[in-house]
């Protein structure tokens, strides 16, 4: 599959425009498996090409719990995007074997980041104060 003017990564990075194409390519999958996607990342705000594509998956409000094993096989059927590693919150896709996909799930635990003990967080982290903008 390609976003029809050139195949994803011909130059090994990506664009706001791969990046817009690939959320057109998915969103109408993904939603009727109760998410939206949102682009973020490098792609949606910095110049020149990435690495890879950062999305969003947000749940739709209305569906409650969404089937991820239906979610998963409708991306890989209808998308090619295949789920490589599952972090929970953060899950990493190829696209056609070759684009990769660093999906947020901002609702999603499992995985194998379950616990928070990976942040070796020791002490609180201070919150800044609030600054009056002029």
């Amino acid at each position: 599959m390609n976003n029809g003017y050139t195949p994803w990564g011909a130059t090994g990075t990506y664009t706001l425009e791969d990046g817009v194409s690939i959320c057109k390519m998915i969103e109408p999958w993904c939603s009727i498996h109760g998410f939206h996607v949102a682009l973020t990342g490098g792609c949606l705000y910095g110049e020149g090409g990435r690495k890879d594509i950062d999305l969003i998956f947000y749940r739709i409000r209305e569906v409650l719990s969404p089937n991820m094993v239906a979610f998963n096989q409708a991306m890989e059927d209808k998308c090619d995007m295949v789920l490589q590693i599952d972090h929970g919150f953060v899950k990493k896709y190829l696209i056609g074997g070759v684009v990769p996909i660093d999906a947020m799930f901002p609702e999603d635990w499992a995985g194998t980041y379950d616990t928070l003990d990976h942040l070796k967080i020791d002490k609180p982290i201070p919150v800044p104060k609030k600054t009056e903008v002029k």
